[in-house]
């Protein structure tokens, strides 16, 4: 099986530190004392819970909260995380003050305790601007004209063209680090796949065609997003919940699988609930008939998946369904209830 990892990411406080002051021509005590605070567990929960509401509720009143995450600090793998969700968050919100913010953050991104701020202000910032910029000028596309010219406007932005896009995708790679710092191209490719979806949902059809002929299939939060595009928000409910449910394993990137089911919102609720109660029964019918381990394991890692998509959700049905499996044994049922006590909704992975 091919499995996504990030390597090489936890960063040690000691060596933060001794980094930071030779930097800065201070000694690790006196540098300590500059650095913002380091998040805990719970602040970095309820950061990255806030990002995700974007996709649900585009509101202005999230950016000063947004903008107000980056006062602390976080461990390299959370930071990358939670600065990926920041920027889609502000661009998904847009407008004026949303622009603003994002010169604030350059600035940001280029002090010396902030990991990998060049490549932040390199390929993420111009693309997330352009979508702005392109969302003023065309805020709600309803005929192919408009959306020829949004995306037009959008690539002049971002400082691309097509074709920059298609070997952008061809060249990205499928596993490691690089897969989840993505280059400005495939950045750009992912958000225009957003802004397709909104043309689309107005009858503007053609804005798949923008596409042909782009390997997408080599970034998988791309590829997925394609597929689901033309499919109502039921299909993609049905669909999703197929696919999480027939897998023998989790690859990294299956994980925007959950973040999809997840950001269908409510309405995916009653078949998340029913789909677990439907394989709690099936564990237990093969458990009696002393089925081979391989079909309870799959079982187990659909009620995996869907329980975590699950503990997403502001439900009162949420805590008592995970209270439930975290007593039968549950392997990951446990965190997922402490994770959703700690105020987590959404899932804990990397925002498209």
């Amino acid at each position: 099986m091919m499995r996504y990892q990030i390597s090489s990411w936890i960063i040690s406080v000691a060596s933060a530190s001794l980094i930071i002051s030779l930097s800065w021509g201070q000694t690790p005590d006196n540098a300590a004392s500059k650095l913002p605070p380091l998040a805990d567990e719970t602040q970095w929960i309820a950061a990255k819970s806030l990002c995700l509401s974007s996709a649900i509720r585009k509101d202005t009143a999230l950016l000063p909260k947004i903008e107000a995450i980056f006062q602390h600090r976080y461990e390299a793998r959370e930071q990358h995380v939670l600065t990926v969700n920041a920027l889609v968050a502000i661009g998904r919100v847009g407008g004026p003050d949303a622009l603003a913010l994002l010169e604030r953050l350059e600035t940001t991104f280029g002090r010396p305790y902030f990991h990998s701020g060049a490549y932040y202000r390199e390929h993420y910032l111009p693309v997330i601007r352009a979508r702005i910029q392109a969302d003023l000028i065309f805020p709600d596309v309803r005929t192919p004209d408009q959306w020829q010219q949004k995306v037009m406007l959008f690539l002049q932005e971002a400082g691309l063209i097509r074709e920059a896009l298609q070997e952008a995708i061809h060249k990205h790679p499928q596993r490691g680090d690089p897969m989840v710092y993505p280059s400005r191209g495939v950045v750009a490719v992912r958000v225009l796949l957003e802004l397709a979806s909104e043309a689309y949902a107005n009858g503007v059809k053609e804005a798949l065609r923008f596409f042909d002929g782009m390997a997408l299939e080599r970034d998988y939060p791309s590829w997925l997003r394609y597929q689901l595009i033309p499919m109502d928000v039921k299909q993609r409910v049905r669909w999703l919940i197929n696919s999480l449910t027939h897998k023998k394993a989790m690859r990294f990137v299956d994980q925007y699988e959950l973040l999809a089911l997840w950001q269908c919102g409510i309405v995916a609720l009653p078949e998340i609930l029913a789909e677990i109660e439907e394989l709690s029964k099936l564990k237990e019918s093969l458990r009696l008939h002393s089925e081979k381990d391989e079909a309870i394991g799959r079982v187990n890692m659909g009620l995996t998946n869907l329980l975590e998509v699950l503990s997403g959700y502001e439900d009162p049905r949420v805590e008592p369904i995970l209270e439930q499996f975290a007593q039968a044994g549950h392997p990951k049922a446990e965190e997922l209830l402490r994770r959703h006590r700690q105020g987590l909704r959404g899932i804990v992975t990397f925002d498209w």
